[in-house]
């Protein structure tokens, strides 16, 4: 009983040694910190003004609602 309370106690220690390195240590490099922060800022990607989809620019449904009437009202 002592034997696997042993175990148990050696397991839970490596496993807190293991996360106390940090994912830096496992790479070869030595741990920088808590807040450690890419040396590179995040791109920012550009932001579309467009309609992404036909139904949402305007200007196809105008286009549309013209086209639409055209075929309702038949020539005098």
């Amino acid at each position: 009983m002592y034997v696997l309370i042993g175990i148990m106690l050696i397991g839970a220690l490596l496993f807190v040694l293991w996360r106390m390195s940090g994912p830096s240590s496992s790479s070869g490099v030595g741990r920088t910190g808590g807040n450690a922060r890419p040396s590179k800022p995040p791109v920012k990607r550009p932001t579309r003004r467009e309609p992404l989809a036909p139904d949402d620019n305007p200007e196809f449904l105008r286009e549309l609602d013209r086209r639409a009437r055209r075929e309702e009202d038949p020539p005098a």
